[in-house]
């Protein structure tokens, strides 16, 4: 016989003593009947739902049974005595069959508040409206229309109930629990959630995938990569973190539903604590590019490790993270922007630049400040850690990064402009109505004052340019203090 979640749940109480049975029975049954009072919780099985649910069966069968110039009437007769079938086979002590009236009763809300005092009534009716779920008897476009869109899952509604009682029922007798996958419910919480949904291009969540795809490890199944910003204290120094993407994750809530998870670790500097925190998120694809949205917390991370992210636990605030589809597709060097916060819960918002990577860890990795004068020797001791892992395939995704901006020193360069919060050549514009000498000042003339308070200044070693305003002067992240 098919293992179904009503053959589990029918076996295991048909194992227990008489006794046993008939007080877990009367322990299930008492809490379906105490909803009848009350707006139920969203981890209880509600009475109302399931006599709607009867009612409609009802009245499917009354219109198989009735001419089409005809109104239909519900057939408690007839669900009543397949209930007493039922109750037969399952022959479990506690339950006993549906009186003459209890399913009119029932389906018509007659007894809302006081209930039924059938002994398991309402067990049973959970049970056989579950079985006729996984017999596809509800999969019918009637009811399909019928069903109000709330209750399309009661089928699954009601197994993670008995599951959960039965579980607890396991556990008082120190038994095997028969649905070890089932977690008991979250304890109430004062901490309301704020459900969000993104609407995307099928177009863009496949450009999304393939992003996924291109940088995928083989060690663990994501992808890993190393992200770049300026420090808001020391813009002469960059906050170095490490961002990993999972696979495509179905939605609990919504069967239609897939997504990205993701997780941001970011490891505060010396002077500010060496602080460990994490960000869990998921991509969110749209037409302007990639976006990773999550939520930095006030906790810690504990000991580097993931696991305290699934508490349910508040966020100090909102972590975006926004990526260009030109930029993914075209480099190896993402440029793109950041709205978060610092260690000490500051927002701000900053350029950043991110290029992925083999290491699968962040602590293999040393995250954290890097100064700008140092950041090639960084690179260097990531490049040495990538060689010591690379496959064959691996330096065209992953290594040539390295090699892309003629030397370590050009790649170090390369992140720092991109990582340089001042605005980028040419996306500057002086203001109106001022002039000196006489003359109207402009961009260009600006510009040249510039380069001439800064003309003696040039770069120590082979590169001895000029000194350049936007480039070589360093901007903090903008911070909305």
């Amino acid at each position: 016989m098919e293992d179904t979640p009503s053959r589990k749940l029918i076996d295991y109480v048909r194992k227990l003593t008489k006794t046993q049975s008939i007080a877990l029975v009367d322990s299930i049954n008492s809490r379906i009947k105490e909803t009848g009072r009350r707006v139920p919780e969203p981890h209880e099985l509600s009475m109302t739902a399931l006599a709607r649910r009867l009612y409609i069966y009802a009245l499917k069968l009354g219109m198989d049974h009735t001419e089409a110039a005809g109104l239909p009437t519900p057939q408690y007769t007839q669900v009543k005595d397949e209930l007493i079938e039922f109750s037969r086979e399952l022959a479990i002590e506690g339950v006993k069959p549906p009186g003459e009236k209890d399913v009119d009763n029932f389906c018509s809300l007659k007894v809302r508040i006081r209930g039924s005092t059938r002994p398991g009534i309402y067990f049973l009716i959970a049970l056989f409206l579950l079985k006729k779920e996984e017999e596809g008897v509800f999969a019918d476009e009637f009811y399909q229309t019928a069903i109000p869109l709330c209750e399309m899952r009661l089928g699954s509604n009601i197994t993670v109930f008995l599951a959960r009682a039965l579980n607890t029922d396991a556990d008082a007798k120190r038994r095997a629990r028969p649905f070890p996958n089932i977690r008991p419910p979250q304890p109430a919480s004062d901490l309301p959630i704020v459900a969000t949904r993104y609407l995307h291009h099928r177009f863009h969540g496949d450009q999304a995938d393939r992003f996924f795809r291109e940088y995928r490890s083989e060690s663990d199944g994501n992808a890993h990569f190393i992200v770049y910003r300026s420090r808001r204290s020391k813009p002469t120094e960059l906050i170095k973190s490490f961002l990993a993407i999972e696979p495509l994750a179905q939605s609990t809530s919504a069967k239609d539903l897939r997504y990205h998870p993701t997780l941001h670790i970011y490891q505060a500097p010396v002077d500010a604590g060496s602080t460990l925190r994490g960000s869990p998120g998921r991509i969110v694809p749209l037409e302007s590019g990639l976006y990773i949205i999550g939520g930095q917390r006030s906790e810690p991370l504990r000991d580097g490790k993931a696991t305290p992210l699934r508490e349910p636990r508040p966020f100090r605030t909102i972590e975006l993270l926004y990526f260009p589809w030109t930029t993914i597709e075209n480099a190896h060097l993402f440029s793109g922007l950041m709205f978060a916060a610092n260690n000490d819960g500051v927002p701000l918002v900053a350029r950043i630049c991110a290029r992925p990577t083999l290491i699968s860890r962040s602590d293999n990795l040393a995250i954290g400040e890097v100064k700008l004068s140092e950041l090639s020797t960084s690179l260097e001791q990531d490049r040495q850690a990538e060689m010591a892992i690379a496959t064959e395939e691996d330096p065209d995704k992953f290594l040539c990064v390295y090699d892309e901006f003629g030397s370590l020193e050009g790649l170090a360069d390369r992140i720092a402009v991109l990582c340089n919060n001042g605005p980028f050549e040419g996306e500057w514009e002086a203001t109106r109505d001022f002039e000196k000498d006489g003359k109207p000042v402009d961009t260009r003339a600006i510009r040249r004052a510039v380069e001439d308070a800064f003309s003696d200044i040039t770069r120590i070693g082979d590169d001895a340019r000029p000194f350049d305003l936007w480039q070589d002067l360093r901007f903090p992240p903008l911070t909305l203090e």
